[in-house]
């Protein structure tokens, strides 16, 4: 099975090098990681004409951005699930109200195989979703009782 995308924006290099080495571990069939560090990088990443990704782990903290800002700017140029990790839990009701999977940093560290059962779960519904509604914009056709 090819392995699949995943657009990984987060400032902190340690932090990045620990969600590389979660998927490495746990992840089966594994994620080929793209690291940006900066909100512009992930919106450059974004671009129509780029190679899709399946999935975007954002971190919330970025410098010179609010991580609901950042979520919405994103959202307006991502069509996949969107998990968010950030340091601060009273982000996780916004942030799931506008539609995103949310993880503490705390709760990565502290349970790898669970944050990448995670990001998982956040791609099959995805996959479901979009199976759902590709197969309810299909034209049906009444079938023809002349034949």
């Amino acid at each position: 099975m090819p392995s699949r995308r995943l657009l990984l924006v987060e400032d902190t290099a340690a932090d990045a090098t620990l969600v590389r080495f979660y998927l490495r571990q746990y992840a089966h069939p594994m994620w080929e990681v793209t690291h940006v560090a900066t909100l512009e990088a992930a919106q450059e990443a974004l671009r129509p004409e780029a190679l899709p990704y399946d999935l975007l782990l954002l971190d919330l903290g970025l410098p010179g951005t609010t991580g609901a800002s950042a979520l919405h700017r994103l959202y307006s140029c991502a069509c996949m699930p969107i998990i968010v990790l950030s340091n601060a839990d009273e982000e996780a009701m916004h942030c799931t109200a506008l539609g995103a999977g949310f993880v503490t940093k705390t709760a990565m560290v502290n349970n790898a195989a669970g944050f990448v059962q995670l990001l998982e779960e956040a791609y099959q519904n995805y996959l479901k979703t979009r199976s759902l509604l590709d197969a309810a914009s299909e034209p049906s056709f009444p079938e023809d009782s002349h034949a």
